[in-house]
């Protein structure tokens, strides 16, 4: 069962990832065509959301974040080891249940907890409570437009943010 499936780089729709529920990262060169596992994941934790970070790694690719049931990690896709991030400003031990990075600034990356909306411009370091709805959130940026950023609650109720996450109003309709 494919629990999460990303593009690599926007501007290699080649390169794709897939996160298989108890079984690992697989990864695509061809665009889906044929598809080869390339990691376990992190050790005893289970992905519960995977995002590309177009920031090169120094050894020749980027790195992937993964959200995890106790926060965030990151690994270069050489896959070489999984690093737990400082993630100074997330709730200790909390699921994270999405990330979405902003293409544009690759040090972005927002994440969806139970508590709502986190998002840090520091690679990970250091996160800021943006918004406490929804609850259980997944959270996306939309792929031109950096400063749309969606989330989404459990209980289906969508929101939306115009100016990067600062401001957030519902957009469910009635």
């Amino acid at each position: 069962k494919i629990e999460q499936f990303i593009f690599c780089k926007p501007e290699d729709s080649n390169k794709l990832y897939a996160w298989v529920l108890g079984d690992g990262i697989y990864r695509s060169e061809n665009g889906g065509e044929s598809w080869g596992r390339v990691d376990d994941g992190p050790k005893n934790q289970e992905i519960r959301s995977l995002a590309s970070v177009n920031l090169p790694t120094g050894m020749g690719g980027i790195w992937l974040y993964a959200g995890t049931d106790t926060g965030s990690l990151k690994s270069p896709d050489c896959f070489c080891g999984w690093d737990k991030l400082p993630n100074e400003g997330l709730p200790i031990g909390k699921r994270v249940y999405s990330i979405s990075a902003d293409n544009n600034n690759p040090g972005t990356v927002y994440a969806g907890l139970r508590g709502g909306v986190y998002k840090t411009t520091d690679e990970g370091k250091t996160w800021r409570h943006l918004t406490d709805l929804p609850e259980d959130a997944v959270v996306a940026v939309h792929p031109k437009n950096p400063n749309i950023i969606y989330a989404v609650g459990s209980d289906g109720k969508l929101f939306a943010s115009n100016d990067a996450g600062e401001n957030w109003q519902s957009i469910n309709k009635k």
